[in-house]
């Protein structure tokens, strides 16, 4: 699998992780939802999925694999997974390794949805290591954002020792397990050929392993621009509307 290393310098500012808490704290406080914010990070994955279909960088006809872990990272990969079900429709497959989500949960709610309009559903480690050793279009890894604050399971680990046929493997936020202000990585990391981040590049995608690990980058807006967010970042505001 190609890797494309990062360029040496971002052109916005990176952001730590608690300055990334905090903008997604201060968006729900001015009315936009986890669910709406969350509707944003899966339209921006899923265009950049049909995207690189269309221009034959992945190839359309293999099945593309959502791996998704327990908390609201997952929860951006199945909604993702479900927009994809749309024309031009891709092939998803969703994996949920850890089992059914905790009811009441965003996961629960987009899986939910995601299986009323018949997209398929894997549960447990062997399901996903058995589908890896497949040919697919896209790996998913929608496994742990850039909360993730302890070390990755050894069973992620272990499937990560097998063959993994996928053309392409896609991090949300991060590549699962990387520590986005080090750069380092907490046990053994999935290098991804490309990495859709939230908002604003991280600090450790510059740092340590952070470039052999992300691939190429690319940013997804959450319905706020860019240049609001970065003045928001420097200023700890947005600026008032012109009168």
């Amino acid at each position: 699998m190609a890797r494309q290393p990062l360029p040496p310098l971002f052109s916005e500012k990176p952001w730590s992780v608690a300055t990334c808490v905090e903008f997604d704290r201060v968006l729900q406080d001015l009315g936009l939802p986890a669910i709406v914010l969350m509707e944003q990070a899966a339209r921006g994955i899923s265009d950049f999925l049909k995207n690189q279909a269309l221009a034959g960088s992945i190839p359309s006809k293999e099945p593309f694999f959502f791996v998704c872990g327990p908390g609201n990272n997952g929860a951006d990969g199945i909604a993702a997974a479900r927009q994809i079900l749309a024309p031009p429709s891709l092939a998803p497959q969703v994996f949920l390794p850890f089992g059914p989500p905790r009811p009441g949960t965003l996961l629960a709610q987009q899986l939910q949805i995601y299986s009323q309009l018949g997209g398929p559903v894997h549960y447990g480690w062997e399901a996903l290591g058995q589908a890896l050793q497949q040919p697919a279009a896209v790996c998913v890894d929608a496994l742990f954002g850039v909360g993730l604050n302890r070390p990755l399971p050894p069973a992620w680990e272990e499937v990560q020792k097998g063959p993994i046929q996928a053309s392409s493997i896609l991090a949300v936020d991060c590549p699962s397990g990387l520590d986005c202000d080090s750069g380092q990585a907490q046990g053994t990391v999935l290098p991804a050929t490309w990495t859709l981040t939230f908002v604003a590049p991280k600090q450790g995608f510059s740092r340590a392993r952070g470039p052999q690990l992300c691939g190429q980058v690319e940013v997804v807006d959450l319905g706020v621009s860019r240049r609001l967010a970065s003045h928001w970042q420097q200023k700890g505001c947005f600026p008032e509307a012109a009168s």
